[in-house]
């Protein structure tokens, strides 16, 4: 498994270089003004390096003898809308929201749940499924906001859910070929700050983050009658609670200010921290530790819920 992980780590990596130059050169950048917290061009297609390293990798090592064509499908589409939405200059809510919808939709169609389950309790699970990964996608954008934050917090998260994963069935590659990819991405984006990962990475980043942790929950947990529904959206809610708390405040300062919600702005959790004295790095190490807290909590939840 180590030269799997080897492999993604490498390609994205070097994609991630690559993509720097092609960035500045194509005019494929975020530039400042405005919210933003950069004072030159930044390339915002690093999202680009760790989505063709996930794909290339998992079609050879993973879905080739495990194959979960929705999610990977799910995972395209998801992407594409983000690339989309990246290269307009003006915001396309309403077009990213139909990627959204679509890609989540396929995957909630094929999800594999608990057996048997009546009508109203089938429609109510993929329902909260829909809207908890639907969730994220967003959640996860709103989160990019700081060098490292996105994507160290789902490092967290995909490292925390592939330990579980081995421990509860032995099934383990996935979300460490994902987080080995995203790992290579962090490096870059953490300590240099020479790229973004763009809405077409965050979208994909909160949408394979989300099914992974779906999927460890509902394949360890298949006996429905100890898994209730109640259950089920309170252990995501603690796993994800700094995106809950992060994406619950900025909407509702949105909200009473009369601002549109899909309005970027800096009252993220890490611009209050900021401006509380910490910087950027500070307030993304921070952050990072803060949802280690929350997934170590959900972990002891597992055994006592």
């Amino acid at each position: 498994m180590f030269q799997i992980l080897l492999m993604t780590f490498s390609i994205t990596f070097f994609l991630v270089l690559f993509l720097e130059g092609a960035g500045l050169r194509f005019g494929f950048v975020d530039r400042p003004g405005g919210r933003k917290m950069q004072t030159v061009c930044i390339p915002r297609c690093g999202g680009a390096a760790f989505a063709v390293a996930i794909a290339v990798v998992a079609s050879i090592f993973y879905f080739k003898v495990n194959w979960r064509w929705a999610e990977l499908v799910g995972a395209a589409i998801v992407f594409s809308g983000g690339v989309y939405d990246d290269l307009r200059r003006q915001n396309s809510v309403l077009v990213k929201v139909l990627f959204q919808i679509v890609a989540i939709g396929i995957f909630c169609i094929w999800v594999d749940v608990p057996q048997p389950l009546s009508r109203l309790e089938s429609v109510l699970l993929h329902t909260s499924i829909f809207f908890f990964v639907w969730g994220m996608v967003n959640s996860f954008n709103l989160m990019d906001n700081v060098n490292g934050l996105a994507s160290g917090l789902s490092l967290v998260l995909l490292m925390g859910f592939g330990y579980l994963s081995w421990r509860s069935s032995g099934e383990v590659l996935f979300p460490f070929i994902v987080a080995s990819a995203v790992f290579a991405f962090f490096i870059r984006n953490f300590f240099s700050g020479k790229i973004f990962m763009g809405d077409q990475g965050s979208q994909l980043l909160g949408y394979m983050t989300g099914v992974i942790a779906v999927e460890f929950l509902l394949r360890s947990y298949l006996q429905w009658n100890e898994l209730r529904l109640l259950k089920f959206l309170l252990l995501l809610t603690i796993f994800f609670f700094p995106f809950v708390l992060d994406t619950t405040l900025v909407v509702v300062i949105r909200w009473f200010k009369k601002r549109p919600l899909y309005i970027g702005d800096q009252n993220h959790l890490s611009h209050q921290l900021i401006r509380f004295g910490l910087s950027s790095s500070q307030a993304t190490l921070l952050l990072i530790a803060f949802q280690m807290l929350f997934f170590l909590l959900g972990f002891w939840s597992l055994s006592v819920l």
